[in-house]
């Protein structure tokens, strides 16, 4: 299994048996002496399409493992946030299950959440605010952003325009860019996202 860590900031890798790893990112990673096996990548990896931009670090490292890095079809890839990590147990950060998981399904990701405009003072308020995506996003960051995202989404895939409506109005999403896949699974969605952007 390799685990790719995205990071825009200073970090401490955790103690965990990740596999081979790779960094990329624009802060500094404290190894410590026992670790091996793991390539840090920075600057270097935002020479590609993307502008070198510490928001960018998950695209470009998703950018870069599909178009620069050999990795054969059926590998293991699990991308993780320098803070977040995917784990087959509930207290501990754990990847036993992957590879039987992987049979089974194509990706693994973490739980869906609910999205709310802002912290709930009580139980009752949770219910009250509740936001779609799309109202999520708005109220987060900048709105001619999210309008262009869905102007672009329905000008590449028309196929697609009743999911895309869908999409924008759904209560929850999957958080964090963190999944595991095997490679074969990541290139595909990575050829597919990157087929938008073009």
């Amino acid at each position: 299994m390799k685990t790719i860590i995205y990071t825009h900031k200073d970090f401490k890798l955790p103690n965990l048996n990740l596999g081979e790893k790779i960094i990329f990112g624009l802060g500094d990673c404290t190894l410590s002496s026992t670790y091996t096996n793991t390539e840090i990548i920075y600057e270097s990896v935002f020479k590609n399409r993307l502008n070198p931009q510490k928001a960018y670090c998950e695209l470009s490292g998703l950018y870069s493992v599909i178009n620069n890095i050999k990795i054969k079809d059926e590998e293991i890839i699990n991308f993780a946030h320098y803070r977040r990590y995917l784990s087959s147990k509930k207290k501990n950060i754990c990847f036993d299950s992957f590879e039987n998981d992987l049979r089974k399904y194509k990706f693994i990701v973490p739980k869906k959440i609910n999205l709310l405009l802002r912290e709930p003072k009580n139980f009752i308020e949770r219910g009250f605010l509740k936001a779609s995506i799309e109202d999520h996003y708005i109220y987060n960051h900048i709105k001619e952003d999210w309008y262009c995202l869905i102007n672009v989404l329905k000008d590449k895939m028309p196929q697609f325009h009743k999911e895309i409506e869908e999409f924008r109005w759904k209560k929850q999403l999957i958080p964090y860019n963190i999944l595991c896949a095997k490679f074969i699974g990541i290139k595909k969605y990575g050829e597919r996202f990157f087929g938008i952007l073009h």
